[in-house]
């Protein structure tokens, strides 16, 4: 098992999982529990923040490709704004859900 990241947001963790999982890299979180039960802030960046890691040794290289392309395009589209086709709010374009309506974004 190799360490890919550490990271204090655990739906994120959930969703990084989840996509490695969907491309059929086998993963597993270790410190699952909820860090900031600890009173810890997200800055501290304490050694039990759950981390994602790969089954196999074989899949780390890929893994990581994979996970910095996901980081690049929601970077990207976090930079343009979209208008819901529910109710006109402006939203960032990662967005799937609208913040104002909750409507499904395109």
């Amino acid at each position: 098992m190799i360490e890919l990241l550490r990271e204090p947001d655990t739906a994120r963790m959930g969703l990084l999982r989840s996509i490695l999982e969907s491309r059929g890299i086998a993963t597993a979180v270790r410190n699952p529990g909820d860090w900031n039960a600890l009173g810890l802030s997200q800055f501290d960046r304490p050694k039990n923040w759950p981390a994602l890691c790969v089954l196999r040794e074989e899949d780390h290289p890929i893994a990581l490709d994979i996970l910095r392309e996901v980081s690049e395009t929601d970077e990207a589209r976090s930079q343009v704004e979209v208008a819901c086709a529910a109710c006109g709010e402006i939203n960032p374009g990662n967005f799937e859900i609208c913040w104002a309506c909750g409507a499904e974004m395109g």
